[in-house]
């Protein structure tokens, strides 16, 4: 009986060992692994870490989109500064109209309103930053390109009709 015990009892444990590790296969509607197994477990605290490391992705985004938006803001604000004495100028040659002679009211008319036009596109764009995420350059490079050619045309236009 002795010897019977001993070939039966490492067997009988090993029998538990692997039935102990054995994975559990999730009953229907749970949505774990089987955690009170080894690997359950072990997947469950994985799922746990790559939930935090995902908040913090989220939070650092987050954190990266105000630093921008404060840069943006700032951008935005130069852009209207700039615009704003443009439309000064075009005030000023709009003044001008009824004073210039017949000969000079048309090719004046026709410069305020290509002006008008360029100024109400970079307007536009610029709205366009203003609600913009993300990475905002190509957009900001465009507007800067949109209003020096708005400068150019406004100063072309005073230096032949504001005399």
């Amino acid at each position: 009986m002795k010897t019977l015990l001993k070939v039966l009892t490492p067997v009988a444990i090993a029998a538990m060992v692997v039935a102990g590790c054995e994975e559990k296969s999730p009953t229907a509607g749970s949505g774990t692994t089987g955690s009170s197994s080894v690997p359950g477990k072990a997947v469950d605290a994985a799922k746990g870490v790559a939930g935090a490391v995902a908040d913090k992705s989220k939070e650092a985004a987050a954190a990266a989109d105000s630093a921008m938006g404060g840069a943006k803001d700032a951008v935005v604000a130069g852009f209207n500064t700039a615009l704003e004495g443009v439309k000064g100028t075009i005030d000023q040659l709009k003044a001008k109209v009824p004073g210039v002679s017949a000969e000079n009211k048309d090719a004046l008319n026709s410069a305020i309103s290509g002006l008008e036009s360029k100024f109400t596109a970079a307007k536009n764009k610029i709205a366009d930053l203003k609600n913009a995420t993300g990475d905002f350059s190509g957009l900001k490079d465009e507007i800067t390109s949109m209003i020096d050619g708005l400068k150019t045309a406004a100063k072309d236009a005073a230096s032949k009709f504001l005399k």
